[in-house]
């Protein structure tokens, strides 16, 4: 997550984990969500999260 924020943020990207059974994993970037392991079913894999984020910022 730090990698994260250092590269894109701190105001801008967001990563929560909530424990429970199932944990759930969700990454934000500027309040819009980018994953979340509760709809999707798994944790994202390496570089899944910068390649969005970057995605996203090319739309805008």
């Amino acid at each position: 997550m730090a990698e994260l924020k250092e590269k894109f943020g701190a105001d801008k990207v967001s990563a929560e984990l909530i424990v429970g059974e199932a944990g759930i994993f969700n990454v934000d970037l500027d309040g819009e969500r980018l994953f979340t392991k509760k709809e999707i079913g798994r944790f994202p894999i390496y570089g899944e999260i910068p390649m969005a984020i970057q995605m996203k910022q090319i739309s805008q």
